[in-house]
């Protein structure tokens, strides 16, 4: 895969209050593309391409060309964490490795974030793997942990995404390490969400989880079927019965 970053000579510009918040959300996803920019704070595409543009002439924002056949993907410059002003973000020195399981994990925590709201709710915080790993070696290190606030209270998550995985044994791996860790980062009480890309290969993960008797308090869906919190598409790793996420906020109260 092609990779080419490209810089600009800054521009003086004043950041408005949504750049801020831009500049915070590319941050904390570490690297991220346009579509989910436009989604998060743009009607379209062409609204986005123009502020990052500014952005990325202000010094504020680095771009990493790919191929003229993939979105381009943005990050953080050591300028515009400065701008921020803002604690536990790091500034990216190259391209990750593993680019497209990340995007993909950024895209689950955007659905979620609107996703919540749609049903009243709202994420109260949110952790990925990196921030993770910032705050000590757990025996499982979730790709992200989060929590929903939910009457009155905070619904706690772990979170994997299979983007590409073909090895069903790697997620019953994941599975015995959840069971052997009954405090995750100070959480007793956790319930475990498997998020795939292809339906054959997440519902050979769910068969696996299922006759190894490790799917209690584990549920797993489509990326494209989070949308519509209310709809039943999160299949339960222990039986046949299908929940909503609501449903589930509803039983983890």
């Amino acid at each position: 895969m092609r990779r080419k970053r490209t810089e600009s000579h800054p521009r003086a510009m004043r950041a408005t209050s949504r750049d801020l918040e831009l500049l915070e959300a590319v941050g904390k996803l570490r690297f991220t593309n346009t579509s989910q920019l436009a989604r998060l704070y743009f009607h379209s595409h062409s609204g986005a391409n123009k502020r990052l543009r500014k952005l990325l002439d202000a010094g504020l924002l680095k771009v990493w060309v790919r191929q003229l056949a993939v979105e381009n993907i943005y990050s953080l410059t050591r300028e515009g964490l400065r701008t921020l002003d803002a604690r536990g973000i790091a500034v990216p020195r190259e391209l990750d490795g593993n680019l497209e399981h990340l995007l993909m994990l950024n895209d689950v925590r955007i659905r979620f974030a609107f996703g919540v709201e749609t049903v009243g709710e709202s994420l109260a915080w949110w952790r990925s793997e990196w921030d993770l790993r910032a705050h000590g070696i757990e025996r499982i290190i979730p790709d992200a942990l989060f929590a929903v606030s939910w009457s009155e209270a905070e619904q706690i998550f772990a979170l994997e995404v299979e983007n590409e995985t073909r090895y069903p044994q790697g997620i019953l791996r994941k599975m015995l390490g959840y069971r052997a860790t009954p405090e995750l980062y100070g959480t007793r009480r956790y319930r475990i969400l498997i998020v795939g890309r292809h339906a054959p290969m997440l519902e050979r993960y769910r068969a696996g989880v299922l006759a190894a008797g490790l799917g209690k308090d584990a549920w797993f869906a489509l990326l494209d079927d989070i949308d519509d919190f209310r709809l039943s598409i999160w299949k339960a790793g222990d039986d046949e019965r299908t929940f909503s996420f609501l449903t589930l906020l509803q039983l983890t109260a």
